[in-house]
């Protein structure tokens, strides 16, 4: 009875609402509140938003990461009592599939008390897009002897036969190199094809891709092609800065292994 008391005890100290688990949430929300009242906003009313305030990147980004660790950690009926508003509705934010649904909860927080919301990967000051694949499609292999899935950044290394072929995006990830046994091979120009794909970017209605994006090139016998499922990045005014991309490579005329 008292192992069991103690267990009991225990538990409702870890996860109870006087526990860590609950104090987290307490202590994120009234870092939360905190940054509100240092700009004067307030949370509106459930059939209101506040109007917009000029808010620092930095303070944005902070409040941003705050919704998306209560929605990570504490659930959509965290950010509702954050917010003071019907669980429906954050549920139906959480549900929102534009954008691919990429922190459409967090987004619509963010929105609702008039801010620009900063994605998790953001670098910059501006509107964070994510462009994606609205279905699977087939990759086209014929020729080709690797495939192998990526997401950049980080450096993505790949061990080919007797090779070794690094894809490095460089500083900005405005191209990529693509190196075989640290020997540059070719540099692909990543940033000039998702912005030739997503020459609608503005529109969110335009954010969803019918066909995968491709950037290829070749050096002497070797082929590299990227087909690039997602890209994320940062729409200045009219300008796009792509910071990350995923999909796959695929890797042509490369030596054997002996």
């Amino acid at each position: 009875m008292i192992a069991t008391t103690l267990c009991g005890v225990a538990l409702l100290s870890a996860f109870g609402p006087w526990g860590a688990y609950g104090s987290s949430e307490r202590a994120q929300t009234r870092r939360f509140r905190e940054i509100l009242a240092a700009h004067r906003i307030q949370i509106p009313r459930a059939t209101g938003s506040a109007t917009g305030a000029s808010v620092p990147l930095a303070d944005r980004r902070e409040l941003s990461a705050i919704i998306r660790y209560l929605n990570t950690a504490h659930g959509p009926s965290s950010v509702a009592r954050l917010l003071e508003m019907p669980g429906d509705t954050v549920l139906a934010w959480r549900d929102d599939t534009t954008n691919g649904g990429y922190e459409q909860l967090e987004r619509h927080a963010l929105e609702r008390l008039g801010l620009v919301y900063v994605a998790r990967w953001a670098t910059a000051e501006g509107q964070s897009i994510w462009l994606a694949l609205n279905s699977p499609k087939p990759i086209p292999i014929a020729g080709f002897e690797l495939l192998r899935p990526i997401n950049l950044p980080p450096a993505t290394h790949l061990a080919a036969g007797a090779d070794t072929i690094a894809l490095l995006p460089n500083v900005g990830f405005d191209s990529v190199v693509v190196t075989r046994n640290r020997d540059t091979l070719l540099v692909l120009d990543v940033q000039a094809a998702v912005r030739a794909e997503a020459a609608d970017w503005a529109d969110p209605s335009k954010r969803m891709l019918s066909d995968p994006i491709v950037v290829e090139g070749e050096a002497g016998a070797v082929a590299v092609r990227l087909v690039l499922e997602t890209a994320g990045g940062q729409l200045i005014g009219r300008e796009l800065t792509v910071t990350s991309v995923s999909g796959f490579v695929l890797i042509r005329g490369l030596e054997p292994e002996r």
